[in-house]
């Protein structure tokens, strides 16, 4: 499906939400092969460059953890451009679960506007009660994240 559109330093975005096919059959799915919950949308330049891709899924839990997570990974950039959209589901996914985590494994840059989405997911959480964590730190964007004091959680 596509989405709105709107300008930025890079050209008209556009999103577009892919269902993504559950995985060996495991875990809830809605009976079409595609889990509930689960999603990928991607945000393209306007000479179709892909800038960003967030998705969300379902992990289930380990042994003596207290429950699933939903983790939201971000491949790509996350700063102006893509931060509405990563935001967004950050949120929507710590309304929907008590434990979420942000994987930023795949991140290839991160602005301020990524900072934002950061900071105004762990509030969030906070004021939710809920459990909010960061995967997949590394290079510049821990560098970034240590020096601003969000990682590594104190």
């Amino acid at each position: 499906m596509s989405g709105s559109e709107s300008s930025s330093p890079r050209g008209a975005l556009s999103r577009r939400i892919t269902p993504e096919p559950s995985a060996g059959g495991a875990g809830p799915s809605r009976g079409d092969g595609v889990f509930a919950g689960s999603a990928v949308a991607a945000v393209t330049g306007w000479d179709g460059a892909l800038i960003a891709e967030v998705s969300r899924r379902m992990r289930p839990a380990e042994p003596g953890e207290p429950g699933p997570e939903v983790v939201v990974g971000i491949q790509g950039d996350l700063d102006l451009d893509t931060a509405p959209l990563a935001h967004a589901t950050l949120i929507q996914a710590l309304d929907d679960a008590p434990r979420v985590c942000l994987d930023l494994s795949e991140v290839q840059f991160l602005g301020a506007a990524g900072l934002r989405v950061i900071v105004g997911a762990r509030q969030h959480a906070e004021s939710l009660g809920r459990a909010f964590r960061l995967s997949g730190v590394h290079g510049v964007t821990e560098r970034i994240l240590v020096l601003t004091g969000l990682y590594p959680p104190g």
